[in-house]
C-alpha cells in the first residue's frame, strides 16, 4: 500500500501540469538528491540504514536507526530545497541584463524546494512513519 500511496503522488504532480516534462530538472535533482545524500553520509558514515524499511520484523535498534536515518534526510531534503532557491536567486540576480537567463535561474529556484519538499514530505516522512508502525508491532 505504501508503494501505491507513492505513485498516486508521482501520478498526482504528472497529471497536474499540461505537460509532466516540464518538471525535470536534472540539475535541481542532482543538487537535491546529492546534498541529501552528502548529509546522511556526513551524518551516519556508514551506519546510515534502510535495511529495516525493507525487513519483515527487524531489531529493535535497527528500526531505531531507520527513524533517524529517515528524520534527518527528512531535515536535509528541505534544507537543500532551501539552498537551491539561493542558489537559483544568485544565478538570476547576476543574469538580470539578459531575460533569457533568467527562466534557468527560476527553474533551479522553484525546483529544488519542490525536489526538497518531495523527497522529504513525500518519501522520507512516510517511510519513518512506517518504520514507527513497524516498531510498535515487532514490539507486541
Amino acid at each position: 500500500m505504501r508503494l501505491l500511496g507513492f505513485i498516486i503522488l508521482l501520478a498526482a504532480l504528472a497529471l497536474g501540469f499540461t505537460s509532466p516534462f516540464m518538471l525535470i530538472d536534472p540539475q535541481s535533482f542532482i543538487f537535491v538528491v546529492g546534498l541529501t545524500t552528502a548529509g546522511l553520509l556526513a551524518s551516519f558514515g556508514r551506519d546510515a540504514s534502510f535495511s529495516a524499511v525493507f525487513s519483515r520484523c527487524p531489531n529493535r535498534q535497527a528500526i531505531l536507526l531507520g527513524i533517524a536515518t529517515c528524520e534527518r534526510g527528512k531535515s536535509i531534503a528541505v534544507i537543500s530545497g532551501m539552498l537551491g532557491v539561493f542558489v537559483g536567486l544568485v544565478i538570476m540576480l547576476n543574469n538580470m541584463d539578459d531575460p533569457s537567463a533568467l527562466g534557468p535561474g527560476m527553474a533551479i529556484c522553484i525546483l529544488t524546494m519542490l525536489y526538497g519538499l518531495i523527497l522529504g514530505y513525500g518519501v522520507f516522512l512516510p517511510l519513518c512513519a512506517g518504520l514507527w508502525q513497524k516498531l510498535e508491532d515487532c514490539e507486541e
